[in-house]
């Protein structure tokens, strides 16, 4: 099936449940997570998540239901494990869409969209002191040039932001 927009989803009928179609989502315009844009990333594809009703595959508070449920003393197959692991299967495939070739590796192990989430946050999320000391000198460095005014404190900004997000905040005025 050709998709015409590079960013889209659209419903994958479901044989064992007609009423609950599996969301295909295809996230060709999102940026793609590098080792420095990690909170952009984030932020770009939560939203998308949200707006699909699928965030709650990554955050972990749609858990995957039992294989098996017992009804009247008879066990059978659960089919809410099966729409389940066949969804969260397709967010993984989305997910990993978003992510470089040399990061397949990192998150090869991941059974789930939510361990695949949660490995990306702790590489990528997790400050490291020599991230943290770069981001600063960073902030230093930063003078307005030949740049506008709006683009240099947007640059400050940035840094501000990231600094913030790694639990370090700017506690001193930086001179212009």
């Amino acid at each position: 099936m050709a998709l015409s927009n590079p960013n889209t989803s659209y419903q994958i009928p479901n044989g064992n449940d007609p009423t609950k179609p599996f969301t295909f989502l295809n996230i060709n315009n999102a940026n793609r997570l590098t080792a420095t844009n990690y909170l952009s990333w984030k932020m770009q594809i939560e939203a998308i998540l949200v707006g699909h009703d699928l965030y709650q595959y990554v955050d972990g508070t749609l858990p995957c239901p039992p294989p098996t449920i017992t009804t009247d003393g008879v066990e059978k197959l659960n089919p809410d494990f099966s729409f389940w692991t066949r969804q969260d299967k397709l967010l993984i495939g989305a997910l990993i869409g978003t992510l470089s070739q040399n990061q397949y590796p990192l998150v090869s192990e991941a059974r789930s969209s939510k361990q695949l989430w949660d490995i990306l946050a702790k590489t990528y999320a997790t400050p490291s002191r020599g991230h943290i000391k770069q981001l600063k000198d960073q902030f230093n460095r930063i003078t307005k040039g030949n740049r506008t005014i709006t683009e240099f404190m947007q640059s400050v900004k940035a840094c501000v932001d990231q600094l913030a997000a790694l639990g370090k905040k700017m506690e001193h005025i930086m001179k212009i």
